[in-house]
């Protein structure tokens, strides 16, 4: 599980550039299922 503090991040970073968690799953090349998950705390992305 990831902490809320970094899943309210995750959030914030992504509504502050403006994107939908659709446009940030075709940007990141990863359904959106999956960016759901990232914010749902059910797992961290990885860093590349």
């Amino acid at each position: 599980m990831v902490s809320v503090r970094r899943r309210e991040e995750l959030v914030s970073a992504r509504k502050a550039a403006g994107l939908t968690q659709e446009k940030l799953a075709e940007v990141m090349c990863v359904d959106r299922s999956t960016v759901i998950r990232w914010e749902a705390g059910e797992y961290a992305p990885l860093p590349y």
